[in-house]
């Protein structure tokens, strides 16, 4: 119980559709372009500056992002090959360190029966604007 307690909490923001030079960054990246919530995520923690990705869709870039693999290691090379129930990723080593993992948003990562293993709860963002539903908001925490 102490460990868990002594574990950070960790907050990974993963907007989809948002290009790197489209935030502020208090003005580091885009003087012009003002993103004051983004920017204070930033700033409380660590911002990826120089990121680059194996594979320009959304679904693949992130299973290699969150498993370490690329996207024909485990055949994730589109929207509908998604994290099967058995592989390792992030959020499964996180809860099975102790950690409570919510998932915040739209799921372009997990099949729907690779959810349990490694998510703790999910909370579904409904709107009107399917623009709106394209953030994608993982919490990680205690």
């Amino acid at each position: 119980m102490e460990y868990e307690k002594s574990l950070p909490n960790i907050i990974i923001f993963v907007p989809d559709e948002l290009r790197g030079d489209c935030i502020s960054l208090e003005g580091k990246i885009n003087p012009i372009i003002k993103t004051p919530n983004i920017d204070q995520f930033a700033k409380d923690g660590v911002a990826f500056r120089n990121c680059f990705t194996v594979n320009p869709v959304c679904g693949p870039s992130r299973c290699c992002t969150f498993t370490g693999q690329y996207v024909h290691s485990n055949n994730h090379r589109s929207l509908y090959q998604l994290l099967q129930p058995h592989e390792e990723n992030l959020f499964k080593f996180l809860k099975n360190k102790g950690y409570e993992v919510i998932w915040v948003g739209q799921n372009d990562l997990f099949r729907k029966d690779a959810n349990k293993g490694s998510i703790s709860r999910r909370i579904r963002i409904k709107t009107k604007s399917l623009k709106l539903t394209l953030i994608t908001l993982i919490l990680v925490k205690i």
